[in-house]
């Protein structure tokens, strides 16, 4: 993942939780925690404090390498991509128990990218995203 671009790393960290979230009960339960405000006192915040600065980061690199068009600042898009990834789950665990996160996740990206890409590089930014999103994702081994 080192040599993709700041971009294709934000749409691999979804895939990335998304297979997981396909596939591991564990990182079910731990959405499930995460997302049911009625589990805790104080709804948890620290995933997802974490997963936007990680994003953030991200997007601050990309707009920084000239890889998205610079109108939306890293902050806000990362306050939007968070937010729209975890409604995505939940809907598509509504309808589908999430057998179509991956495709729902494509989905999200795509309208993502067609805001934030320079005309130019589009196209090879959405086949970027078919790819990510469309291929098998690889086993981990268990330790």
């Amino acid at each position: 993942m080192s040599d993709s671009s700041a971009v294709e790393k934000m749409m691999r960290l979804c895939m990335d939780l998304a297979s997981r979230l396909v596939d591991d009960p564990i990182v079910r339960a731990g959405i499930r925690l995460t997302t049911d405000t009625s589990t805790f006192e104080t709804p948890l915040q620290d995933p997802y404090r974490d997963w936007m600065a990680t994003f953030e980061e991200l997007a601050q690199q990309a707009a920084d390498e000239g890889e998205t068009n610079g109108r939306i600042p890293a902050d806000r898009l990362a306050r939007f991509i968070i937010p729209a990834f975890t409604g995505v789950q939940l809907v598509s665990e509504t309808f589908t128990s999430r057998k179509d996160l991956p495709e729902r996740v494509l989905e999200m990206w795509q309208i993502i990218l067609t805001a934030i890409i320079p005309p130019d590089r589009l196209e090879t930014s959405l086949a970027s995203a078919a790819n990510i999103f469309t291929a098998k994702p690889r086993r981990r081994r268990k330790r």
